[in-house]
């Protein structure tokens, strides 16, 4: 699996041959390596491919925020791992996601249009994709794993598995490792690798085992999110205390921020506050007396309030509307 970003960025990407002396601690024995750097930052990609598989790592040093699209063949399946850092993504048909730092999962790729957001910050992945060849072969000797992968070629569009990801355990990760530091030669390489790969899937069956009832739970979960989400937009003025939230969602206050940070990719209190300013700003520039602003932003206090937007926003409420008044004369 490569990165590509918007042409605008793309073009600005240099491939470079000469890979400084720092990052050369980071490759892996026999892999096709790609070092680009570009405004954003730099990446380094390795591959090593088998037989109907591919082995990649990807490691991203992001200097600045930035787009970017997963390219690969369409409907090959691939275990994805997230080593460090935390990325958000936008899917067709599912929406947007967050996929934690530690946590892992398998997909089918069903559409180039998939957007991964890189924030400022190191990032390391790790994937594995692989054709239905090396699954009926790895199937041989684990026939569940042919039950797991046609349901997620049944599934429409994008595999629902984007939305579960798992812990990353160190039984995984110490099988991660030794893949990437395998210094063995083909052919005994190839079979090396299918036999932990196989070793990976066993590990996502156990981990994804109750996946049927994780279907329902995590339906009446986000139906839940999206109830308390709803009911802070519309009641902006109200207290919205964390412990009413989760009476309403029907979860402790605990597992409602949690739960709240995992569907939304943001924390509830910082989701309160973003959808309080967005309203104050637009009331404000609408000439309504900042006290008024104030209360239907569900700030009790004046001076909280003016506190609350200059952190936000960088200015006082009185010069936001100051600054309105001179855009109209």
């Amino acid at each position: 699996m490569i990165f590509k970003a918007d042409d605008s960025i793309q073009q600005q990407i240099r491939t470079v041959s000469i890979i400084p002396e720092r990052y050369k601690k980071l490759l892996m024995p026999s892999a096709i390596i790609t070092y680009s750097e570009g405004p954003f930052g730099v990446m380094l990609s390795q591959k090593v491919q088998g037989n109907f598989y591919n082995i990649w790592q990807h490691h991203f040093f992001i200097s600045q925020k930035v787009a970017f699209y997963p390219d690969t063949d369409v409907n090959l399946f691939i275990l994805s791992y997230v080593l460090k850092g935390t990325v958000n993504c936008k899917v067709p048909g599912i929406g947007k996601l967050v996929i934690p730092e530690g946590r892992y999962h398998l997909y089918r790729m069903a559409s180039k249009d998939n957007q991964v957001i890189f924030n400022p910050g190191d990032y390391h992945f790790f994937h594995i994709d692989f054709e239905p060849e090396c699954a009926e072969r790895m199937a041989q000797s684990y026939p569940r794993i042919t039950q797991l992968l046609a349901k997620i070629l049944r599934e429409p569009g994008a595999s629902g598995r984007l939305k579960y990801t798992a812990r990353i355990t160190w039984e995984i990760r110490n099988l991660v490792w030794k893949i990437i530091y395998n210094k063995e030669q083909e052919p005994e390489r190839n079979l090396t690798e299918i036999g932990r790969i196989m070793d990976l899937l066993v590990l996502f069956i156990r981990d994804f085992s109750g996946i049927e009832d994780l279907d329902d739970q995590l339906a009446i979960m986000e139906n839940n999110i999206e109830k308390v989400r709803m009911h802070i937009e519309n009641n902006l003025q109200e207290d919205l205390s964390i412990d009413e939230l989760a009476h309403l969602s029907g979860m402790n206050s605990s597992t409602l921020k949690r739960n709240f940070r995992r569907f939304t990719g943001t924390a509830i209190h910082q989701f309160i506050i973003d959808k309080r300013m967005k309203k104050a700003k637009e009331l404000i520039t609408q000439n309504i007396p900042v006290h008024e602003v104030a209360a239907l932003a569900g700030y009790t206090s004046h001076a909280s309030f003016t506190t609350a937007y200059r952190s936000h926003f960088g200015e006082a409420p009185i010069h936001s509307k100051g600054n309105k008044k001179q855009e109209k004369g």
